[in-house]
């Protein structure tokens, strides 16, 4: 867990688009290193991350650009 100054939604509008996606209230990651996604849950670096309902359909929007 990282302390940080400002709110997700900030370093969201900050940090590359293309790049990172928010996938939860909680959680904001890098597209790059998602392994897999199942369900409700991403991993990443061998962590589960829940996937929020409001999230879903943006990160399903940009897993299928990607391929």
């Amino acid at each position: 867990k990282y302390l940080v100054l400002h709110s997700l939604k900030h370093y969201e509008q900050v940090l590359p688009e293309a790049q990172f996606v928010r996938v939860h209230k909680s959680f904001l990651v890098n597209f790059r290193h998602i392994e897999s996604v199942y369900g409700n849950t991403i991993r990443i670096a061998g962590t589960e991350v829940p996937i929020g309902r409001r999230y879903r359909a943006l990160l399903q929007a940009r897993m299928q650009a990607r391929s």
